[in-house]
């Protein structure tokens, strides 16, 4: 006798992104996955349930199983199988807080049903290392502050925008040792509409009105930054001594700007979690 396969039945892993009530029983879950990118089912019977229990939290990553079938907008969820709870992050108001963020800025850029498996990675290794963080108190908010720039400036990799590290926009001066240095002085301008910086002989040649959109950057903004684009964010621990020294507002307030301004469809008006936070 043959096992019969369901071929509209799909595995995969996932991460719990929003979770809203259908109709009086049931719940409509989006998730990140790792192979099937973002995508929404319907959870049967699982208001007033037991049947997924906290399967369905906010956050949670877990194996699932679910039957779609071709065409169809919304599949049906079979069962779920916990990998990581991230329970942590509901019991911290900043951790909390900053994973909501992740998540809105998924729900609301993200495109559906498109494989995105380096965004599932990042967002994982993000949840956990904000998970990770020390516990309360002022340094809590200072290291995930950290882990937010990290996963601004790889999320906006992923998009193709990221930022114009490596040299000056307009002459092609690398970014080098000397030029950190010598910026102790002359800090470097970064220019939002442009995603990049101009050196300090560019912006003396140009003689010219600042734009609206420029700011400046020091020596240690821009270490900071090319620091936190190259390593990954599961490696963010190895660079936190040097991070510690400086403060990841300016960088944060640098990549929001960019994020907002060349993603289309990101308007910073429409992000709820935006504004908690900018107050943590």
């Amino acid at each position: 006798m043959t096992n019969h396969v369901n071929p509209n039945q799909k595995s995969d892993l996932a991460i719990v992104l929003r979770s809203v009530p259908y109709q009086d029983k049931h719940k409509i879950i989006m998730v990140i996955s790792q192979n099937y990118g973002k995508f929404s089912v319907i959870a049967r019977n699982s208001v007033n349930s037991r049947r997924f229990g906290g399967q369905l939290d906010l956050f949670t990553a877990g194996l699932w199983t679910w039957t779609q079938k071709p065409n169809q907008e919304l599949g049906f969820l079979d069962s779920v199988e916990i990998k990581r709870s991230f329970e942590g992050l509901r019991t911290d108001f900043d951790k909390l807080a900053l994973a909501s963020f992740l998540a809105e800025l998924i729900i609301k850029i993200s495109p559906e049903h498109l494989n995105q498996t380096e965004l599932f990675k990042l967002y994982a290794n993000a949840l956990a290392a904000i998970e990770e963080s020390h516990s309360s108190g002022a340094t809590t908010t200072h290291e995930i502050q950290w882990v937010l720039a990290a996963f601004l400036a790889k999320f906006l990799q992923i998009n193709g925008v990221q930022p114009q590290i490596a040299k000056c926009l307009d002459c092609d001066t690398m970014l080098s040792s000397e030029l950190v240095t010598k910026n102790l002085s002359q800090p470097l301008r970064f220019l939002t509409h442009r995603a990049g910086w101009l050196c300090p002989n560019c912006i003396v040649l140009h003689d010219r009105t600042p734009f609206a959109d420029e700011q400046p950057l020091t020596s240690f903004d821009i270490t900071a930054l090319a620091g936190i684009t190259e390593v990954p964010l599961k490696e963010l621990k190895t660079l936190l001594e040097f991070l510690n020294q400086g403060k990841p507002e300016t960088l944060i307030d640098l990549l929001l700007k960019v994020l907002f301004y060349h993603i289309p469809g990101a308007d910073s008006s429409q992000f709820k979690s935006l504004g908690l936070i900018q107050k943590s």
